[in-house]
């Protein structure tokens, strides 16, 4: 087994951004590898100590992956300690946004998103690193769709379909499929992330494939109409003192949309008539203190309608002792025709409806007489129990 060989498929592990093993698989699987190669990788995945031990025996500068320094030569190598290998490991965000900007460079979008995640989802990273480094994506991102414009398949990331060539260039790209299995908190840094217009247009290219077009019209309109609704939410906030929350999920993804639909179409009839009168495929949430929360609410519903906005329905269900959950909903039409919902929370009611959120959709999927229906509003109960009440809440 010649060092030679040993290197070249690391570097071409590297090269991938991916995980080692996951590389090192995929050089074994992949008809496009020498036996050579395939050797090599097979013979790592299966050396007792790893990887590791492969990448530093050569003891070339840098031949330690994420940060880790190589050791003396083994079989023939330098005599010295490779240095260090680019800092994935970052003591720093700026380090972090060096190396994802490095790997952007070399690799593209796509490999430095994947690297991205991928560093998360390991632990070798911090949260506020991921951030930085998806905004970096964010840019890079906007600034290829503007430039892209021979639209090569997958081009776009975050899901974005590449635009048809304007030069003689190819087809519109098919688009990369939204990562799967994502925290909340890595999805909020994904949305957050993004431009309006790229927001847009990855929750578009995201919409499962397959669904009546009507059906899927009457999502790319509320997508379409979300902008200047969010910037009424944000003026309207802003004018009263209160903060909008969770912005990063003003739009319903795709296949929460679809899952909504086809059950409120056993009732309706027809998906169609489903997705015309769903209010929450686009929704926000407005939190003030227990203080301001009614007077707050009303200034804001008011000034909408000043805007030409219509109110469709208001639900309190502070006022319902049946239920745990505790907040202000209120079904709205935007001048342009677009339903969308609003929430009035306090910050307590809010964290609470997070806390009670797994508990509810376990309970919605069981009738009425099962115990554990019954089970779970008891522990829904248990922890919304004790909030303070908004002044005026039960006057309104």
């Amino acid at each position: 087994m010649k060092d030679i060989t040993i290197m070249r498929v690391l570097k071409k592990v590297r090269r991938m951004g991916m995980d080692t093993n996951d590389g090192l698989r995929h050089i074994v699987a992949d008809s496009g590898s020498s036996f050579p190669e395939k050797q090599v990788a097979q013979a790592i995945l299966k050396d007792p100590n790893g990887f590791d031990d492969f990448l530093n025996a050569d003891g070339g500068p840098g031949s330690g992956n994420f940060g880790h320094g190589g050791r003396p030569g083994q079989r023939g190598g330098s005599s010295e300690e490779g240095s260090a290998g680019e800092v994935t490991h970052a003591q720093s965000v700026k380090n972090y946004e060096t190396a994802i900007r490095e790997v952007l460079q070399k690799e593209g979008i796509e490999a430095a998103n994947r690297a991205n995640h991928l560093a998360l989802e390991r632990g070798l990273i911090r949260q506020e690193q991921f951030t930085a480094g998806a905004q970096i994506l964010a840019k890079a991102f906007l600034e290829q769709d503007q430039a892209a414009v021979d639209g090569g398949n997958g081009s776009g990331n975050f899901g974005h379909k590449g635009r048809p060539g304007q030069i003689g260039g190819s087809g519109g790209g098919g688009g990369s499929k939204a990562p799967k299995g994502l925290s909340f908190e890595q999805q909020k840094a994904r949305w957050g992330a993004m431009t309006p217009q790229q927001y847009s247009e990855t929750k578009v290219a995201e919409f499962p494939d397959g669904v009546n077009p009507e059906v899927r019209a009457t999502f790319e309109k509320a997508v379409k109409a979300e902008p200047a609704i969010t910037a009424a939410m944000q003026r309207q906030a802003e004018a009263c003192g209160a903060e909008m929350d969770s912005l990063e999920f003003r739009v319903k993804d795709g296949d929460s949309y679809m899952r909504k639909v086809r059950k409120d179409a056993k009732e309706k009839g027809t998906q169609l008539k489903a997705a015309n009168d769903l209010f929450d495929a686009v929704r926000y949430t407005q939190v003030s203190d227990e203080k301001n929360l009614v007077q707050n609410a009303k200034k804001t519903l008011t000034n909408l309608q000043a805007e030409g906005y219509n109110v469709i329905g208001v639900k309190n269900t502070w006022k319902d002792p049946g239920t745990a959950y505790n907040g202000v909903n209120v079904k709205l039409r935007s001048p342009d025709g677009q339903q969308f919902e609003l929430q009035f929370h306090t910050r307590d009611s809010l964290s609470i409806k997070e806390k009670i959120h797994k508990l509810y959709e376990e309970q919605r999927k069981l009738p009425k007489r099962d115990p554990r229906y019954k089970e779970l509003d008891r522990q829904m109960f248990a922890i919304s129990n004790g909030q303070k009440r908004p002044d005026g809440i039960d006057n309104w």
